[in-house]
């Protein structure tokens, strides 16, 4: 018969340290289970906010709106028209005759332009310019509003300027918005080509040299191709508000050597961000989806418009992170 021996004791610290593994396990397996169930519920959500919106519909005055991929809104297909915002000036009468800045002979001045006269000759289709931050908010407000008395809106929908990221989803990801060609083929988007020569020279820059695309100033909204998504004008024509406050950072460093007015960003509290280009612009880096400008809410430009994009759980008016 085999001796007896004794089994082998297993050290208190061993127990310490499978028991304090296993414990992290658990740990590790909870907090894995919380995020990801986190991550669902978002998705969750995310696609309820979708599905809750119209493929695809037109709204009291006209505008048509469209889904967009990896966003959870519906965007306009074209920027503010000017009878949109004439129709909001007439229903609310905002003062809209605060001081904007164009080109005169010696460069960028304050002038007597509106909205409705910005120094050169608008359609009813053409981008309203010459509004600042604040009133593309009032309007997105208002048209909330009026949507919802009329019935054609529900009470958690609501029209707000897009996000920067949402922006961002929106001119994808090519480098400019019909391709990577540079200079773009002729009648591509309404920018700084050879039709612009006074106010370029008023500017003191050179035009985009050997590209025209018929238009000195503003174009009808659709005039020139829509991008992959189907909106149109994402560069060109006018630059667009968006929601978010600027920080230097939305831009790459190279870029900000370039440009080094870029990193004066007041904090990150002081400027709204600028998405697209305008029909002054000529310069590549400028007109690139990517890049980022900005101006103080207050300021209106003949430069500049807006957006609008419908939300559903989201305040009416321009989303004010």
């Amino acid at each position: 018969m085999p001796p007896h021996r004794a089994r082998p004791r297993i050290q208190p610290t061993v127990i310490i340290a499978i028991m304090a593994l296993l414990a992290g396990g658990l740990v590790w397996l909870a907090a894995t289970g919380w995020k990801m169930a986190v991550h669902k519920l978002a998705a969750d959500r995310a696609a309820r906010r979708v599905a809750a919106l119209r493929a695809h519909f037109t709204n009291s005055l006209g505008m048509v709106f469209i889904r967009v991929p990896h966003t959870e809104v519906l965007f306009s297909i074209w920027k503010t028209r000017v009878q949109d915002f004439a129709s909001f000036v007439q229903s609310t009468g905002r003062d809209m005759h605060g001081r904007v800045f164009g080109l005169g002979p010696n460069g960028w001045v304050g002038t007597g332009a509106t909205w409705s006269a910005p120094g050169f000759p608008q359609t009813p289709t053409c981008p309203v310019c010459c509004v600042n931050w604040e009133d593309a908010a009032a309007f997105c407000d208002w048209l909330t509003q009026k949507e919802r008395a009329e019935g054609d809106l529900p009470p958690d929908q609501g029209y707000r300027l897009p996000t920067d990221a949402e922006w961002t989803a929106a001119v994808t990801k090519m480098k400019f918005p019909w391709g990577s060609q540079w200079p773009p083929l002729p009648d591509m988007a309404n920018l700084g080509g050879e039709e612009i020569a006074a106010d370029a020279q008023a500017g003191g820059f050179p035009p985009l040299k050997g590209y025209r695309d018929s238009f000195a100033h503003t174009s009808p909204v659709g005039t020139f191709p829509a991008n992959p998504h189907g909106l149109f004008d994402m560069a060109g024509n006018v630059q667009e508000w968006c929601a978010d406050w600027f920080r230097k950072e939305m831009n790459s460093e190279e870029f900000r050597r370039k440009h080094p007015q870029l990193n004066r960003d007041g904090g990150g509290q002081s400027y709204r961000v600028l998405r697209g280009s305008d029909w002054l612009d000529h310069d590549a880096g400028r007109i690139a989806s990517a890049t980022h400008q900005f101006y103080s809410p207050q300021v209106r430009m003949v430069t500049v418009g807006f957006r609008v994009v419908l939300a559903v759980d989201s305040p009416p008016g321009a989303a004010q992170n």
